[in-house]
Formats: structure tokens, C-alpha cells, sequence
């Protein structure tokens, strides 16, 4: 039987004696290690539009863009729109297929992002 990653043998005469302590050690290590890591914060709107970039590459779908970038439809609408708006990113209607695809404008942006970023860093 497996306990929250503790691992105790389900032919020990004392498996059921011992599972409670087991179970409190493992909660136990469970909450120390999640204090001990930093605290997530919100992507800042220059991220999410590096990301779509990045992700929008070559030419790529806006479900894919969407996705990848972890956004939800309604965002990255208003993302696309700021994108095309300043020349960042193009629209490509290619075979009935509709991809998005980076500028040299938004190409640019990236480098300047990279290297502003490791600062930042």
C-alpha cells in the first residue's frame, strides 16, 4: 500500500498499526517542503506577450498559441489584437488555414526582451 509516496509493504502484520504515523510523517514533510518553496506570481503583461511571440514563431495556430501560452481564449484575443495593432505579429491566411506568424518588429522585441530580462533576472 502506498501512502501520500510513503511506500508500506501490504504483508506486514503491523501495516494497519503503523499507516497513521506514516501518513502524519509524510504530511509533515508534505507541508515543510511547500514552505520552503517561493511563492508563484503572476506573469506581468511584457512575459505574456514574449511568450506568444516566442510560441507564434514561424506561423503557428491560435489554439496552439493559446495553449502553449496558458491563456484563455477571451486573453489571448486581446493579446493578438495589441500584437497585430504595433506590427509585432501578422496574420497568414494560407489555405482556408489562418496561423500567426512574428515580425521583424516583434523579432526585435525578442532580442530586446532576452537581453533585458537577464538583467532583470
Amino acid at each position: 500500500m502506498i501512502l501520500l509516496g510513503c511506500s508500506i509493504s501490504a504483508n506486514s502484520a503491523y501495516s494497519l498499526y503503523l499507516a497513521p504515523c506514516f501518513l502524519e510523517e509524510c504530511s509533515r514533510d508534505y507541508a515543510v517542503s511547500t514552505l520552503e518553496q517561493k511563492p508563484v506570481s503572476n506573469r506581468t503583461r511584457v512575459e505574456i506577450l514574449a511568450t506568444i511571440l516566442k510560441v507564434a514563431g514561424g506561423g503557428n495556430l491560435k489554439t496552439h498559441i493559446m495553449y502553449k501560452a496558458n491563456l484563455s481564449y477571451r486573453q489571448l484575443e486581446r493579446y493578438l489584437n495589441f500584437l497585430e495593432t504595433n506590427g509585432l505579429l501578422a496574420r497568414i491566411l494560407d489555405n482556408e488555414t489562418l496561423t500567426f506568424q512574428v515580425t521583424e518588429k516583434g523579432k526585435e522585441f525578442l532580442t530586446d526582451y532576452a537581453r533585458i530580462s537577464t538583467y532583470l533576472n
